[in-house]
């Protein structure tokens, strides 16, 4: 894993890119350096503050990785992209303020695991009754109980999709960081 001395502005080189992890980011994200991770197979945020949890959110939503330019409630532009098509693993950890990952399911046909811990207000996740190809291959990790209580699933069939692999981990629980 290489570090971006000057921040992301080195990530719009990168067109190849398979691993991106962002550790204790202070810094804005510029949408246009992020367009082109559409091979992109890890994407781990881990202590991100409360100031640069939009670092997430812009990368969730950068135009080339998303199926429209803007959120819901935005006019929409219509591209046939589907962000995150290569994507096996999410890890999300001490993200204070995010509440969803994405404002829609999505399909994750290659996604093997997402780890979730200390992410409070985290609700939702991109998933429905389709997402997730190999479905029997699949883990959700969390730490605190109180996170499972609190997703919301989209319909009853994507709760029943999904419970079976959900994997609670506990307190001793420790998150890796890869330098």
């Amino acid at each position: 894993m290489k570090r971006l001395p000057l921040g992301l502005q080195e990530v719009s080189k990168l067109f190849s890119l398979r691993k991106l992890q962002l550790v204790q980011s202070k810094m804005s994200l510029d949408m246009s350096l992020v367009e082109e991770l559409q091979l992109l197979e890890h994407l781990q945020v881990l202590n991100i503050s409360i100031k640069s949890s939009l670092v997430v959110e812009k990368l969730l939503y950068a135009p080339r990785s998303s199926r429209s330019n803007n959120k819901p409630g935005e006019s929409a532009m219509s591209v046939n992209i589907i962000p995150f098509q290569k994507l096996e693993s999410l890890r999300l950890h001490n993200l204070a303020t995010l509440k969803n990952i994405y404002w829609e399911p999505l399909p994750f046909p290659c996604l093997k695991t997402i780890h979730v811990t200390e992410c409070p207000e985290s609700r939702k996740l991109p998933l429905d009754s389709q997402s997730v190809s190999r479905v029997e291959e699949f883990v959700i990790k969390y730490k605190e109980e109180e996170w499972f209580e609190r997703v919301e699933w989209d319909d009853e069939a994507t709760r029943l999709r999904f419970l079976p692999f959900l994997k609670f981990f506990g307190p001793e629980w420790q998150v890796t960081y890869v330098l």
